[in-house]
């Protein structure tokens, strides 16, 4: 009877070492899974604050776009709005400018354009 009894105080004892061992195993997977969840959550949370910060930007650059675009608008209107005028035109630096400028046949400076030449060829690739 003690040799039964030993033997089944052995196989208990295995019983309970490989159930300990699965219940460790499980707790540690269930751990893990936590972990995992809160990492995710985690995550989660950071990328929608991110998103709502963007969105925020996003608005605010198109307010920036929007009004610059307006400012654009109306320095552009008052710049067609303005009378044209001549004074520049008729200053003695511009007068001497243009007429320096203007195409005048027989001035010495009237030379026939160059003649074409052919395309060089491209060196060797090395």
């Amino acid at each position: 009877m003690t040799k039964i009894l030993a033997i089944a105080t052995g196989v208990s004892i295995a019983a309970a070492g490989l159930l300990g061992w699965l219940l460790l195993g499980a707790h540690e997977d269930l751990g893990k899974a936590r972990l995992a969840a809160e990492l995710n959550a985690k995550t989660i949370a950071v990328l929608e604050a991110q998103e709502a910060r963007n969105q925020q930007i996003d608005q605010r650059l198109e307010q920036l776009q929007q009004a610059r675009a307006t400012h654009t608008k109306e320095i552009v209107r008052e710049i067609y709005q303005q009378e044209s005028t001549d004074a520049c035109r008729k200053s003695p630096p511009m007068r001497a400018l243009d007429g320096r400028l203007r195409w005048q046949p027989g001035h010495p400076d009237d030379r026939q354009p160059a003649p074409a030449t052919p395309a060089q060829p491209l060196p060797p690739a090395r």
